[in-house]
């Protein structure tokens, strides 16, 4: 059986996210949404897949989740109790619906 390959290192994007929070950086910006790209590509491509008469490309899909990104990282709350990985995982897939 193949391994599943990891999505998602969430120690990495957690600690690039908290500092973000900060100070908003460009540069931290690019830094999550690259660590992040794997996962919200695997969420494009399901979404793409059960949309009964798909409009648009994965790749749009993509480029839309990347834009609400931002927002996504602002609201999450550690504290709430959910990991990173799910939140993202629950905000990108119901974006993208």
């Amino acid at each position: 059986m193949a391994k599943k390959k990891n999505l998602f290192n969430e120690e990495d994007v957690y600690g690039l996210v908290e500092e973000w929070k900060e100070n908003h950086s460009v540069q931290l910006f690019h830094q999550i949404v690259e660590k992040s790209l794997p996962l919200i590509k695997s969420l494009a491509v399901k979404a793409y897949r059960t949309m009964p008469n798909p409009i648009e490309d994965p790749e749009d899909l993509v480029n839309d989740a990347v834009v609400k990104l931002p927002q996504i990282l602002e609201d999450y709350e550690p504290e709430r109790g959910s990991r990173l990985f799910s939140y993202m995982t629950a905000c990108v897939g119901n974006f993208l619906r």
